[in-house]
């Protein structure tokens, strides 16, 4: 509503609070959909005190996934995982 995007404008403390909320529910959406889609992603299991709690994913030895911002990877191999997850 035009409150809360005023709010968000304006950076109050209400406008990031309701901004956290915004992106919280989006990535718990675009988690479903490619779920949905068959896409292997975290399970969400909801939003606790500004924090979203997702499935643990590791590899066979129990190592636990790389965060996707500290991956690094040539566009050969980017375009290849691309096609596997969408396949």
């Amino acid at each position: 509503n035009s409150r809360r995007a005023r709010a968000m404008e304006k950076g109050s403390g209400f406008g990031r609070d309701q901004q956290e909320k915004v992106w919280q529910s989006a990535e718990v959406d675009a988690l479903y959909k490619l779920a949905a889609a068959g896409v292997r992603v975290p399970e969400p299991f909801g939003c606790f005190d500004g924090v979203l709690l997702m499935e643990l994913i590791t590899d066979d030895e129990g190592y636990v996934a790389p965060r996707l911002n500290d991956v690094v990877m040539s566009s050969e191999q980017a375009i290849e995982d691309h096609q596997v997850m969408m396949t």
